[in-house]
């Protein structure tokens, strides 16, 4: 299950991190596809795999060449480690899915956070 919950994970990082970019630039993230930034080049699915493309790519965009910036490579990493540390830490699935949920949610808002700085201080 941990397995399971990591891989899911890494997903959820790589979604947080869209989240993120596209809340701050007024964009819906429900809706399109995923495009390099710099040539807009739409994304195969082969180019979105989390933790694998990455480094496969060297950080870079397979059409242009462009940086891919590494903190969303850090966000799918984060987000395996969510994942994992859930269902470790919960007694069964469906806790330890809420538990991931809250903290993937998180995880967006703490992207979107250090990157704008709008989200209150206590």
């Amino acid at each position: 299950m941990i397995l399971v919950f990591a891989l899911l994970g890494a997903a959820m990082g790589s979604f947080a991190a869209l989240v993120a970019e596209r809340l701050l630039r007024g964009q819906g993230f429900v809706t399109g596809g995923s495009a390099c930034r710099a040539c807009g080049t739409a994304l195969a699915v082969r180019d979105l795999v989390p933790l694998l493309s990455y480094p496969l790519l060297r950080g870079r965009c397979r059409h242009c060449g462009a940086r891919i910036p590494p903190v969303l490579w850090h966000a799918e990493i984060a987000g395996a480690l969510i994942g994992a540390a859930a269902a470790w830490s919960a007694p069964d699935p469906l806790r330890a899915l809420a538990l991931a949920g809250w903290m993937w949610a998180l995880l967006a808002l703490a992207l979107a956070d250090l990157r704008s700085m709008r989200l209150p201080d206590p």
